[in-house]
C-alpha cells in the first residue's frame, strides 16, 4: 500500500506517512456483487464479545470482519450471485470471535457493504422487498416492513438508531425499527465510507446527540435541515447553489455549497466565500472536525495552478495534500491520505478496510491469488486470517 505524500505547509506535523506494503492491492473494478439472500433469519447463536474485550488489559485490539466461502466456489467470479451459503466472521487479532451464517435462507448478505464494525460489535444490514433487518453479533436487533437502504447506524442504550433511504426517494429515521421521523423527497448528507464521516455513516453523535442533516430540493438549490435526537431545526435555504455537505458540529450547524463556481461555507448564520481566500473551488469535499476546528477536506480545483488537487481548508487557508489519494482518514489532529494507485495484487473492499489510530492506519487486504490468505497490517505487523474469501472491514477496540 503506497501512501500519498504528506500535507505541505503549517500542518505538516499533523500528517503522518503510511507504510509501504510488500504485497500491493487495488480496488475492484467492476465491484463484485455477491447477490442477496432471502429475508429469513436462521443465524446460529454467536458468542458475546464482552469477555474477550475485557481480558485484553490495556492493549488495543484489532477487529477484522471477513466473508468465507466453500472451497469449491470461485467467489471472485461470484457466478451464483448470492446463491451460495457463506459465513461472515469477526476476528480479534488472529482469534475468531464470531461466525454468522450468511447467504440463502438468512438475513445476512455476503456483500461487504452489508456489515459494519461499530463500537466493537459486528452489525449486519439486509433488505429486500419483504423488509429490512439489522443484526448485531449474529442476533436480530431490529426488523420492519419495507425496503430501505441503510446509510447510517448508531447503537445506543441496547438498541440501534438507523437512517435509511426509501424506494420512493425519502428518508426514514428509526429507533429499534420504529420510525421516529419520515421525510419524503429528501436527500441525506453522508454515507458509510465517506471521507469526512465516521464508521456510523450519515448518522453520528455530536454533543451527546444523535444527528444527521438532509436537504429538500428547491429549484437550483435546496432547503437544508439539521436533526438532533429526532428534533428538526429551522431550514436554511441555499438558493441557486450545489450543496456539497451539511453537518451538525460542536460549533453549530455548518453547510458547504458551491454557487456560480465559488465555494461557500455557512456557519452560525454567516455565509463565507471560501474561494476568495483559498483560491480553490471545492468539487467533492466534506465538513470535518480537524485539530479541534471545523474544516473542509476533499477534492478541489485550484485557481493558482489551474489544476485539480486534494487538500484541507483551515479557516481561510488551503493546505494541499500531495499526490492523488483515494481516501482520507481523520484521527483527531491528523489526516492520513491513502493512495491505491500502485496497488495491483490485492483487493481493497472500500473505505472501511482501513482505520486510523495514533498516526498510522491499519489495513485489511485480500490477495487476488486464491492460494494466499487475506491479511491485515498495522505498524508493520501482519496478521493472516484462515478464510477462503475476503476481508470486508477493520476497526480498533480499546478496552
Amino acid at each position: 500500500m503506497k501512501p500519498s505524500s504528506s500535507v505541505r505547509g503549517p500542518l505538516c506535523h499533523s500528517i503522518v506517512f503510511l507504510f509501504v506494503l510488500s504485497v500491493s492491492c487495488s480496488l475492484i473494478d467492476p465491484p463484485l456483487q455477491f447477490g442477496s439472500p432471502r429475508a429469513e433469519d436462521r443465524s446460529r447463536p454467536c458468542p458475546v464479545l464482552d469477555s474477550l474485550l475485557s481480558c485484553g488489559g490495556r492493549d488495543t485490539l484489532l477487529l477484522v470482519s471477513a466473508v468465507s466461502f466453500p472451497d469449491s466456489y470461485d467467489w471472485q467470479k461470484d457466478s451464483a450471485y448470492g446463491g451460495v451459503s457463506c459465513v461472515v466472521h469477526l476476528f480479534s487479532g488472529a482469534r475468531e470471535v464470531l461466525a454468522v451464517p450468511a447467504g440463502p435462507g438468512t438475513t445476512v448478505s455476503a456483500a461487504p457493504d452489508g456489515h459494519h464494525i461499530i463500537g466493537g460489535s459486528l452489525y449486519t444490514i439486509y433488505c429486500d422487498a419483504g423488509g429490512t433487518c439489522v443484526g448485531c453479533n449474529g442476533r436480530t436487533v431490529a426488523r420492519w416492513e419495507g425496503s430501505e437502504r441503510i446509510i447510517g447506524l448508531v447503537p445506543r442504550s441496547g438498541t440501534v438508531y438507523t437512517l435509511g433511504e426509501t424506494p420512493s426517494g425519502g428518508l426514514s429515521y428509526r429507533c429499534g425499527g420504529r420510525e421516529l421521523l419520515g421525510v419524503p423527497s429528501a436527500r441525506a448528507f453522508g454515507r458509510f465510507g465517506a471521507d469526512t464521516y465516521g464508521p456510523t455513516g450519515a448518522l453520528y453523535e455530536c454533543d451527546s446527540q444523535i444527528c444527521f442533516a438532509f436537504c429538500v430540493p428547491d429549484g437550483g438549490g435546496g432547503k437544508v435541515h439539521f436533526v438532533r435526537d429526532g428534533e428538526t431545526g429551522g431550514a436554511v435555504r441555499i438558493p441557486d447553489g450545489k450543496l456539497l455537505d451539511a453537518k451538525c458540529m460542536p460549533s453549530g450547524d455548518v453547510i458547504l455549497y458551491d454557487i456560480r463556481g465559488n465555494s461557500c461555507l455557512y456557519s452560525d448564520g454567516v455565509h463565507d466565500l471560501l474561494s476568495q481566500y483559498m483560491g480553490v473551488r471545492w468539487t467533492d469535499a466534506g465538513i470535518v472536525e480537524y485539530d479541534g476546528r471545523t474544516c473542509v477536506a476533499g477534492r478541489c480545483i485550484t485557481w493558482f495552478d489551474n489544476g485539480r488537487g486534494t487538500g484541507i481548508g483551515v479557516g481561510h487557508r488551503y493546505v494541499p495534500i500531495e499526490g492523488n489519494p483515494d481516501y482520507l482518514y481523520f484521527s483527531g489532529g491528523q489526516c492520513l491520505p491513502v493512495s491505491l494507485s500502485d496497488c495491483r495484487d490485492c483487493y481493497f473492499f472500500g473505505a472501511e478496510c482501513a482505520c486510523p489510530l495514533d498516526g498510522e492506519a491499519a489495513l485489511a487486504l485480500t490477495p487476488k491469488d486464491p492460494a494466499k490468505h487475506p491479511f491485515s497490517i498495522y505498524r508493520g505487523s501482519v496478521t493472516e486470517y484462515p478464510v477462503y474469501g475476503f476481508l470486508s472491514g477493520i476497526s480498533f477496540q480499546i478496552p
